[in-house]
């Protein structure tokens, strides 16, 4: 081994070190000596270009598609849920007006007895308090109730 004396001696040895293992430029003696050199800024990545390829326009195509057919479904669902609730109220509606058929029924059969079979004097009244309910008067004795009198 040899001691070296000079910077020459030491510059000279430390090319050959750098020929036999090929150092990259940061590793060099120069590159000791040198100040480091300031960081600089990297440079903006381009912008990937768009898919162009054909396969890849007809996946996006079918994801569309698909995502169509769904907004139709899904249209479709609300749809039949207004539908059904109209068709609910229809028939509530419908049930409403067979019931009230038929208590316009009884109140003409009521009528009809209660106008045959009323004795003298006494007349039958609708109650303006309680619509729908009818109840019974003599004028000359001012007496009132809801049965049908005798």
């Amino acid at each position: 081994m040899t001691c070296i004396h000079r910077q020459d001696d030491f510059d000279a040895e430390m090319a050959a070190v750098e020929a036999l293992f090929s150092l990259p430029e940061p590793f060099s003696a120069n590159a000791v000596a040198a100040e480091p050199e300031p960081a600089t800024e990297p440079e903006p990545e381009s912008e990937p270009e768009p898919a162009t390829k054909a396969s890849d326009l007809r996946a996006q195509l079918e994801e569309l598609e698909q995502k169509k057919a769904a907004c139709a479904q899904a249209k479709q669902f609300r749809e039949a849920g207004q539908l059904k609730k109209e068709i609910e109220k229809v028939q509530s509606l419908l049930r409403e007006k067979e019931s009230l058929g038929e208590q316009a029924e009884e109140q003409k059969q009521e009528e009809a007895a209660g106008a045959q079979a009323l004795p003298d004097g006494w007349e039958r009244l609708a109650s303006p308090s309680y619509p729908g309910r009818y109840f019974y008067s003599h004028a000359a004795t001012g007496k009132s109730q809801w049965e049908v009198p005798q």
